[in-house]
């Protein structure tokens, strides 16, 4: 069973922005980051994808997911799943460093100085890593607000309905006072 990278960000992305706090404990009681416990969403993808490439952050954090109470409504799932989204994130991240390795020997058939060719690989893998983290949080953040544009158009909605209603009971009642009035006279 293959796992979709972008609907495993996105689950990951909306529970997050449901369940911030207890995210937060996750992540400095795990020791993945020390995080205030005010910080915003964006501080908290930033910490998500800087543990992005240790795949025991990711175990760690699927079965924090589980075990969460309101974990269930977004991720339901066994220990298989949890298997498939860290071989899903491996992969992905092994086709990023596939890819900056790629562009390093390219660039090392131009510079064949071994001290060069060092600085060169090492600028590249941290510049692969900076580009996937800036990845992530991108698109958590998109994620998240898709989420947030949903439920206030819902909100908005919920509020137009609610004012109807309370305006067809005052006309209702002016009516029925004006028949009411123009009945006992």
């Amino acid at each position: 069973m293959e796992v979709n990278r972008d609907r495993v960000i996105k689950e990951i992305a909306v529970f997050v922005l449901d369940n911030q706090k207890a995210t937060i404990n996750f992540l400095n009681q795990s020791g993945y980051a020390n995080l205030s416990r005010n910080s915003g969403r964006k501080v908290i993808n930033k910490a998500i994808s800087r543990n992005m490439f240790n795949e025991q952050f990711w175990v760690d954090f699927v079965s924090f997911m589980e075990d969460t109470k309101e974990g269930e409504k977004y991720y339901n799932v066994g220990w298989v799943a949890i298997t498939q989204i860290v071989s899903a994130i491996a992969t992905s991240i092994n086709d990023m460093v596939i890819a900056a390795k790629q562009a390093l020997f390219q660039r090392n058939m131009a510079f064949r100085q071994d001290e060069r060719n060092k600085e060169t690989e090492e600028f590249y893998k941290e510049l692969a890593e900076l580009n996937a983290m800036k990845e992530m949080s991108i698109s958590m953040n998109m994620a998240q607000q898709e989420v947030l544009l949903r439920r206030e158009k819902q909100e908005e909605q919920d509020k137009t309905i609610r004012y109807i209603a309370i305006f067809g009971v005052f006309v209702a009642g002016a009516l029925t006072i004006a028949y009411i009035t123009k009945r006992n006279k």
